[in-house]
């Protein structure tokens, strides 16, 4: 058995070879990949990534979740979801997720997220997540920032020190080629 985080409505857990054509709905939906920073434009571009997350899922020590979202009875794929540390700062990572659209403006995506932060900052010992996204695409940056409170409910009590709640969000704009992109970072101070 796999990696799994379970919320209050979905299961997290490591993609596998049957996530093939949940990642192809994905991938062949424009509305949803004008969201996505990856690129995803062939059934082998999908497969190399099902591939390298099937791969990642297996190293030790782990640095990369790439992890379905499936509704729990049916086991209904929902989307995607990941957190990645960086190699060079190992506690700080990237976290992100995608959603096919008739799973959009349900919760899901919040529900995501702050399984993912409380995951990072809690078994993780991380010290800065951060989300991106293109800055034409400001779908899940609200998202991200009202999970900035939900984090701060959580780590609070935790820290040492001053009892202060502790996590500090912020927005950075930065270029990826011709790509503005806004990054949303939670920071929380050790």
């Amino acid at each position: 058995m796999g990696f799994s985080l379970i919320t209050k409505r979905l299961i997290l857990e490591d993609l596998t070879p049957e996530d093939l054509h949940g990642i192809q709905c994905i991938a062949s939906d424009p509305v949803v990949m004008k969201y996505v920073l990856i690129w995803l434009e062939s059934d082998e571009q999908v497969f190399e990534f099902l591939k390298h997350a099937v791969e990642e899922s297996q190293r030790e020590p782990r640095r990369v979740y790439m992890l379905s979202a499936r509704l729990p009875v049916l086991e209904e794929f929902v989307g995607l979801s990941f957190i990645e540390i960086d190699p060079d700062q190992k506690t700080t990572a990237e976290v992100g997720y995608v959603l096919l659209p008739a799973y959009w403006n349900r919760g899901y995506a919040s529900e995501i997220l702050s399984a993912l932060l409380s995951f990072g900052f809690d078994q993780l010992s991380l010290h800065r997540v951060y989300g991106k996204n293109a800055t034409n695409s400001i779908l899940p940056l609200p998202v991200f920032w009202k999970n900035a409170g939900c984090i701060t409910k959580v780590r609070s009590g935790n820290m040492s020190g001053s009892g202060t709640t502790g996590v500090r969000p912020g927005i950075t704009v930065c270029w990826q080629g011709n790509i503005p992109l806004l990054f949303i970072e939670l920071v929380y101070p050790r």
